[in-house]
């Protein structure tokens, strides 16, 4: 199942017509405005649908939603996170971490999704240390917010 949390911080952090391009590069400018435009009002019926349907991605909310035609490719399959890098976007500030345990290594009640960008110093290095992750994106990112930790550090 895929995070609700994730829903609010892509459409602050989206930017529609840079989305759509990587979507669909090779359709004329005009196709892309046309969609924009198109999208833009829906906003708030798109957050709600997507809300109700928190398993599928963007780019299947529109198709689904008939905002964009469901033209063959495997944009369809693009996860939201992968969508915001490519706009441009720091991996820290659009890939979530679940946290289940304190500090103190008491289980949570309930997992809590924090950005990365949002862990501290210690649980990053509790994660690589632990092994808890084998997937490539996260172990780069995670290495790489602790080097950025640490040249902000050695800069001050």
């Amino acid at each position: 199942m895929r995070l609700k949390e994730r829903i609010p911080l892509f459409l602050e952090k989206m930017d529609l017509p840079k989305i759509l391009t990587i979507l669909f590069p090779t359709q004329s400018t005009n196709t892309i405005d046309s969609f924009v435009k198109e999208i833009y009002p829906a906003l708030g019926r798109i957050e709600k649908y997507w809300y109700e349907n928190q398993d599928e991605r963007f780019t299947q909310v529109l198709v689904n939603m008939g905002l964009i035609p469901n033209i063959p490719g495997v944009w369809y399959y693009k996860e939201d996170d992968e969508l915001l890098i490519e706009q441009g976007l720091e991996p820290r500030d659009v890939l979530f971490w679940g946290k289940n345990y304190t500090k103190e290594m008491k289980r949570l009640p309930k997992t809590e999704w924090i950005l990365i960008r949002d862990m501290s110093t210690d649980h990053i290095q509790a994660v690589l240390d632990g092994k808890f992750t084998k997937n490539p994106t996260y172990l780069k990112v995670f290495k790489d917010e602790l080097k950025l930790r640490e040249d902000l550090t050695k800069r001050k």
